[in-house]
């Protein structure tokens, strides 16, 4: 790679000259899109080379720039052209015995749904975005009620737990029973 970079640099490898054809290869392969990464494979240098020849080389940097802009200009140009729907004249020639008689024929070409929906979601985004807002209650608007493991799990065998340990028990699926009533969340349907 470095005998590639060498054949790119001006006279004597100054890192400060680079050739100009290089310049301006580098405005037309943006002008084609590509991005920083691609350019440095067109260039066969790594993306840090580009990154810094952006840095030090002014004439580069207004290349690749210009380049870019120019291409999402035109893209921009033809979306909203689209967006809006635009107006077409149609040639048509015909050579007959009196000569060559010329038809022009004016068609308008109706907006497209789909780019007018791109334009405002990207433009006008909070005004155009998706948003899904999906709010969930209980029956009549109430809270949601949850069932809990002592409506939906099997008995559990509890023949191997002491006294202590089922009153333990009893005691804390009274408590959140109890409390289950008190917030409107009884296993009642």
């Amino acid at each position: 790679m470095a005998k590639r970079k060498d054949a790119l640099m001006g006279r004597g490898n100054s890192k400060y000259n680079l050739e100009p054809d290089i310049v301006e290869r580098a405005y037309k392969l943006s002008l084609l899109g590509l991005i920083d990464d691609e350019l440095a494979i067109a260039f066969g240098v790594t993306g840090t080379t580009i990154q810094n020849w952006r840095k030090t080389h002014p004439d580069f940097d207004e290349a690749v720039q210009r380049g870019k802009d120019e291409a999402d200009t035109k893209v921009a140009e033809s979306l909203f052209k689209r967006a809006c729907g635009f107006e077409i004249q149609e040639i048509e020639e015909t050579d007959g015995v009196k000569g060559t008689t010329r038809k022009i024929t004016k068609k308008q070409i109706a907006p497209d749904t789909t780019a007018c929906i791109f334009w405002l979601k990207n433009r006008q985004s909070a005004l155009w975005r998706d948003v899904n807002r999906h709010e969930v209650t209980g029956k009549d608007g109430r809270p949601i009620r949850h069932k809990h493991a002592h409506s939906i799990l099997p008995k559990p065998d509890l023949s191997d737990f002491s006294d202590e340990e089922l009153a333990v028990m009893d005691k804390l699926g009274s408590k959140y029973l109890k409390e289950d009533e008190e917030n409107g969340n009884s296993d009642e349907a």
